[in-house]
Parts: C-alpha cells; sequence; structure tokens
C-alpha cells in the first residue's frame, strides 16, 4: 500500500513541468477523441442524406433538406472556427 495513503494529509502540487505534460497527453486524447467522434458524425449524416436521397429532391424542386443542411454546416463551421480563435489568441 502507498505510503500517503497509510498517512494521509495533502500531497503538494504537481511540478509545473508535470502539470503541463499531463495537460498536453490530456489535450492530445481529447482531439483524437474529438476527430473520431467528427468522422462518425460525418459518417452518419452521409448515410442520412443518402437515404433521403437528398440530390434526387434538389432536382425536383423540394430543397428544404438541402437548405437544412447547409444551415447547420454553417453553424457548426462557424461556431468550430470561434472556438479555434479563441483558443490561438490565448497562446499568444
Amino acid at each position: 500500500m502507498r505510503r500517503d495513503l497509510i498517512e494521509g494529509g495533502f500531497d503538494p502540487p504537481l511540478p509545473f513541468s508535470e502539470r503541463s505534460r499531463q495537460r498536453t497527453a490530456l489535450s492530445l486524447i481529447a482531439s483524437i477523441a474529438l476527430a473520431i467522434c467528427v468522422m462518425v458524425a460525418a459518417t452518419a449524416v452521409s448515410i442520412g442524406i443518402a437515404q433521403a436521397e437528398l440530390l434526387g429532391a434538389a432536382q425536383t424542386g423540394d430543397g428544404s433538406l438541402a437548405v437544412a443542411y447547409v444551415v447547420c454546416s454553417i453553424i457548426v463551421g462557424g461556431v468550430i472556427g470561434v472556438i479555434y480563435r479563441r483558443r490561438q489568441q490565448r497562446r499568444d
């Protein structure tokens, strides 16, 4: 059993280099998880568009699904762009 579990109390905070290394590792894991989630979401949207026959609907004049898809894509892209810029500004 570890000594700190037996004695109790609080450990001193980790040194800056150790915290920085942990943050870097967590950031890498979060980025990989986000990339996987985006791929899964893109696949689901692609399957949904294929099943809805969006291209066929757009040719017959019923473009409401296409408009909704484009609007959602623009909103998501804007949110991602804002988050990216804020993260870049924090580093400067």
